[in-house]
């Protein structure tokens, strides 16, 4: 018979931390009936916003429009460009990532 990979094995096969497959296996051996949609990640709202809703206003008012109606020279919105917008006019400083996260989830918004 032959034998079965461990967690380490199967971690350098499919490029993971071979702590990542232990907890699936975890998860798997916990569920009641072996099935792999326990490994599914649930959804994690985060922490909330420090940001007040005038200044999340102002960024949704920002994304409505393409960036040349906000006098940028883009054609799309990139996280850099919207904290560069964000700074110049309303003097509100967010990092480029925070930027992204509220590009993608004004973007989800609309859908």
């Amino acid at each position: 018979e032959q034998e079965k990979p461990n967690c380490s094995e199967i971690a350098h096969l499919y490029g993971m931390a071979p702590p990542t497959v232990a907890r699936w296996v975890y998860r798997i051996n916990a569920s009641t009936d072996g099935d792999i949609s326990v490994l599914m990640d649930i959804p994690n709202p985060g922490r909330n916003t420090r940001m007040e809703e005038k200044q999340m206003a102002l960024i949704r008012k920002a994304l409505k429009k393409p960036p040349g109606k906000a006098a940028m020279k883009e054609d799309k919105w990139t996280g850099r460009l919207l904290s560069d917008y964000l700074k110049q006019k309303y003097n509100i400083a967010l990092k480029v990532r925070m930027c992204q996260r509220w590009i993608r989830r004004f973007e989800e918004e609309k859908m």
